[in-house]
């Protein structure tokens, strides 16, 4: 089973539906003192995935036995930095980690008024495409990630030499060929070029 853990302050959760006068901000105010007067609180949806709404103080990871392919976690901003920190360590897969605030058309906001609107019958897919924690989503982001990180090692004509960019896909590509041909050093007008060649080939594929 998949489960999204969001950590949160209720009481900044409420605020975001401070205007009762709003039908749907008054019934999601409601439910939100309703649900999360005790938290945790789990919502199992389809069988195969489960939310779990905690306070944005928890630090006790190791409680859940996190598995890094199958759980996943919005966090609250302004959490302490202790807590951030047992976040960022207990779940290790940076693309299933995603950060939140308490803000109208933040991330919280948009996963609240879905997992409580009682008309909507596919929650949980809707929620994770928000979040960007679909499988195509999450390969994007790891494919991106993998280009960065290239594209960083070739900044200085010593980079290229390394390992981990001998070995990559994109070694192959003319841009790179072109790139180590480049004899004027790291801030040398050829250089300089042919590395902007090879970065908008790699980000616009």
């Amino acid at each position: 089973m998949k489960r999204l853990f969001i950590t949160t302050d209720v009481e900044k959760a409420k605020g975001l539906y401070i205007n009762t006068l709003d039908v749907r901000n008054k019934n999601l105010k409601s439910k939100i003192e309703s649900d999360f007067t005790l938290l945790p609180k789990e919502y199992t949806m389809n069988n195969d995935f489960k939310i779990i709404v905690i306070k944005d103080d928890f630090k006790q990871w190791s409680d859940y036995k996190i598995q890094k392919e199958n759980d996943f976690i919005l966090y609250h901003s302004s959490s302490e930095n202790s807590v951030i920190e047992s976040v960022k360590s207990s779940f290790s897969i940076n693309s299933h980690v995603q950060c939140g605030s308490h803000i109208s058309g933040e991330y919280h906001d948009k996963i609240y008024r879905i997992l409580f609107d009682d008309e909507c019958n596919d929650k949980a897919e809707k929620i994770v495409e928000v979040l960007g924690f679909t499988d195509k989503q999450i390969e994007d982001k790891n494919i991106l990630e993998s280009q960065l990180n290239f594209l960083h090692h070739c900044l200085t004509p010593d980079g290229l030499k390394e390992e981990e960019v001998t070995k990559s896909e994109w070694a192959k590509l003319d841009e790179f060929t072109k790139l180590k041909s480049a004899g004027d050093g790291s801030f040398g007008d050829d250089y300089l070029e042919a590395l902007r060649k090879l970065r908008d080939k790699l980000l616009a594929s």
